[in-house]
């Protein structure tokens, strides 16, 4: 066989070993729609603009590439759910378990992710600019390399947090604990609000506390009031 013949043989053999791309499931999606249940199935790329779907039961659920722009998912459970590359943008995340989700790359711009637990959750490289993260579980979570901007996270506990090469710029970091978390040269908090801001490291030898002295012009926060949640 000619060296070419076999190339074109080979590329042909790949390509038909090569697994198409998943497409939805109408009869998943319908059932999905009907019950707001969908427990580790494929909703990849799904569309699902502005609907209600509180309390929602997506456990391991995958929503890879999804569009769920201004979708009301409060109360819902997305435990270990693969959100990567979804867009969340303007999403009532509420009291959402995203308890070791993947939001690798998702786009959360806008959201409210008020009393959310982010327990384990990656968020690799994803977008939060302007998103209320006053959570009750932000511990080992992975925010490498995301952007933060405007993103209001004051009142947080963040433990064993990852912040290198985040940007933080004009986020709202006040009366806010830093435990254990890693933040370097890389992380950008320029004009941040560090007010009252304290820094635990183990490997330091005392806190570092930023106070109202030192406070640089900085986002007030984007979180609503107590009185505004429902």
């Amino acid at each position: 066989m000619k060296p070419k013949n076999l190339a074109l043989t080979t590329f042909l053999t790949i390509l038909s070993l090569t697994p198409p791309l998943q497409a939805l499931d109408n009869e998943v999606v319908g059932q999905f729609l009907t019950t707001k249940k969908c427990v580790r199935c494929i909703l990849n790329n799904l569309q699902l603009l502005t609907r209600d779907m509180t309390n929602a039961q997506l456990l391991e659920a995958s929503l890879e590439n999804a569009i769920l722009d201004g979708v009301d998912f409060r109360g819902s459970n997305l435990i270990g759910a693969n959100l990567r590359n979804a867009k969340l943008r303007g999403a009532i995340l509420r009291g959402v378990n995203l308890k070791d989700a993947n939001l690798n790359g998702a786009d959360l711009t806008g959201a409210d992710l008020t009393d959310a637990n982010l327990t384990g959750a990656s968020m690799i490289g994803a977008t939060l600019n302007n998103s209320c993260l006053r959570t009750n579980g932000f511990i080992d979570v992975n925010l490498q390399d995301a952007n933060l901007t405007g993103a209001d996270l004051s009142r947080n506990t963040l433990y064993r947090v990852k912040l290198d090469g985040a940007i933080l710029t004009n986020a709202n970091l006040s009366y806010t604990v830093l435990r254990d978390s890693s933040v370097d040269s890389t992380t950008n908090l320029i004009q941040s609000n560090l007010n009252n801001t304290v820094v635990r490291n183990p490997n330091a030898q005392q806190a570092a506390i930023y106070g109202p002295s030192i406070k640089p012009r900085g986002s007030m926060g984007v979180c609503p009031n107590p009185s505004q949640v429902q």
